[in-house]
């Protein structure tokens, strides 16, 4: 089984027009709908993504990895591309196993979900 990039948008703009003022200096938050190739349901996941420079100078505590995707400029095509490549190469024997692979790098909705 592998899991298939349904869609990407932000609760905050559209991204298919939105532009940071500067590609170079950016942050946004991107919800990506994620589900299992030749089945129609999706879950969650989120991802931050955002340029060196932000976070070297809008970073103020320590912080971990996980969620969050360093781009050197903003470029949609480019930023979709690489979420759709690595979603593409995470499998597995069922949708939980793909979903918890994909919780290591990005932010899954059911991630402390108790069954």
């Amino acid at each position: 089984m592998k899991a298939v990039l349904r869609s990407i948008s932000s609760d905050t703009f559209d991204i298919q027009t939105w532009t940071p003022d500067d590609t170079g200096f950016f942050k946004v938050d991107l919800l990506l709908k994620i589900g299992a190739e030749g089945s129609a349901g999706a879950d969650n996941f989120d991802v931050t993504v955002c340029s060196p420079a932000w976070l070297e100078n809008s970073s103020w505590r320590p912080r971990w990895g996980r969620g969050l995707l360093i781009v050197g400029e903003y470029d949609l095509s480019a930023i979709k591309k690489e979420i759709v490549a690595h979603v593409a190469a995470c499998q597995g024997e069922t949708w939980s196993d793909i979903a918890h692979k994909l919780s290591h790098t990005l932010l899954w909705e059911f991630d402390d979900y108790i069954q």
